[in-house]
């Protein structure tokens, strides 16, 4: 039994209503037919045979009308609706593997997932079509020229629920994200811990682990660039199957507020859907990255495509009227081809989403640092001149015992370094620590080996 969510009820609730009105011309006209028997026609007149069998024609054509409507409904409209919301556009990797190994891997899963919601998403348009086609077909032609704005209403009601699947997927894949990195899940990630250039460093090195995430980020909410708007509704519903358009004299019009939630007016401020996503680079994200993630706007300046004007952050009038940030539907664009990313990527949730994003990227770097600095206990094995202390330490013409203090000395740090754990947890990151340990280690035998060869 296919499960049916909160969304895909209202869905179809809505439709109900909507094509309540277009049933009731049906059945008005099965009344109709119904009628001469009411007050022309009895049972002594010639010509009840063939009514009773126009009248029990008509009803069997109505049933036969509201069994298709309800399948198409039931295992075309849900199933496919249902489908686009359960769409996962991110996926933990089987194994731990490293940041640019699963980068790379979820890159072409991204891209399958994409396609496959357009797959649903051209499903569901399919079968509202032939719904609303199925309905009209049913009544004379000038029945359906008068049912013409019912039948648009429910093919838009659909359209607005189809973009909002597709927005819950995306905000629950990001959400995802945001999940792993609060540590809510077992550690999926390697990092290491190095002594490079004299201290010590991640490998790889925050920037990159914050980049990687938003890459990731960027590829969910990227997957909307295959999905794409519905054909208009004069084009597809009102062509005969020759191309020829059915004659109407009601104007062809779109909305503004299509697929915005619910028609409500959009918040007072807004982030171009340029400054979130991007396919290339921003010529200063160079000079950008250096700068901390704390603040939302460098978050959003380091995926940002150059696009968008330098202040990414619009206020909106009081009046709702529409900014440069959130794009609306652009007029001379051809329908089905539209592609619906910059509506997804303006959305105010998903900006949300991608905002607590950066915040827990904030939370996790934080306790990077920590760990990273308890290793800065044994700097003076990588800082201090051993030529010199060592030199110094001969001057004073040091005893035997002396050297072995020096020798015990080095085998308490030695002993130090071994009870550092090997594996840390951090987040959904396991760090490595045993290279730098390695590193201290042979630092340490370096120096007994010199303070060994003055005593000869």
């Amino acid at each position: 039994m296919l499960p049916v969510t909160g969304g895909i009820l209202r869905a179809i609730g809505g439709l109900l209503r909507l094509a309540s009105n277009i049933s009731f011309v049906s059945s008005k006209s099965i009344e109709v037919k119904i009628e001469p028997g009411l007050k022309t026609i009895n049972w002594n007149s010639m010509s009840i045979d063939a009514y009773i069998q126009t009248v029990g024609t008509s009803l069997d054509q109505f049933e036969a009308l509201l069994i298709k409507g309800n399948d198409t409904i039931r295992y075309r409209i849900a199933t496919s609706l249902w489908a686009m919301e359960h769409t996962e556009l991110v996926a933990l990797p089987v194994e731990q593997c490293s940041i640019p190994e699963y980068v790379a891997g979820i890159e072409d899963f991204t891209k399958v997932q994409g396609e496959t919601m357009q797959v649903r998403n051209k499903e569901t348009e399919t079968a509202v079509v032939d719904m609303i086609r199925l309905i009209l077909s049913s009544m004379a032609p000038a029945k359906q020229i008068s049912m013409r704005d019912q039948a648009k209403r429910i093919y838009r009601h659909f359209e607005r629920e189809s973009f909002q699947m597709l927005l819950r997927t995306v905000i629950t894949s990001l959400n995802t994200l945001k999940t792993w990195s609060e540590g809510n899940v077992a550690a999926i990630f390697e990092l290491t811990i190095e002594l490079e250039k004299d201290k010590p460093v991640l490998k790889p090195s925050l920037r990159e682990i914050r980049r990687s995430l938003v890459n990731v980020s960027k590829m969910i909410i990227s997957t909307t660039k295959r999905t794409y708007r519905w054909t208009d509704f004069e084009d597809i519903i009102f062509t005969s199957p020759n191309g020829s358009s059915v004659s109407s004299s009601a104007p062809s019009s779109r909305d503004p507020q299509l697929l915005t939630s619910g028609g409500r007016s959009p918040s007072r401020v807004s982030i171009s859907a340029q400054s979130l996503i991007s396919d290339t680079a921003s010529q200063s994200a160079g000079k950008k990255a250096s700068r901390e993630i704390d603040d939302p706007k460098i978050f959003f300046d380091l995926i940002n495509q150059g696009k968008a004007p330098s202040t990414l952050l619009h206020v909106k009038k009081e009046s709702g009227s529409a900014q440069p940030g959130l794009p609306t539907i652009d007029e001379e664009k051809e329908s089905g081809t539209e592609p619906l990313f910059d509506r997804i990527a303006a959305h105010n949730d998903v900006l949300r989403c991608v905002l607590l994003l950066a915040n827990s990227l904030r939370q996790f770097r934080h306790g990077v640092k920590e760990y990273v600095a308890r290793f800065n206990e044994f700097k003076d094995l990588w800082e201090g001149d051993m030529e010199q202390e060592i030199a110094a330490f001969v001057a004073t013409t040091p005893k035997l015992e002396q050297y072995q203090d020096q020798v015990r000395k080095y085998d308490d740090i030695a002993t130090k370094v071994n009870l550092i754990p090997s594996q840390h947890e951090v987040s959904m990151f396991m760090i490595n620590s045993q290279p730098i340990k390695d590193t201290f280690l042979e630092l340490i035998n370096e120096w007994k080996a010199h303070y060994a060869q003055t005593l000869h």
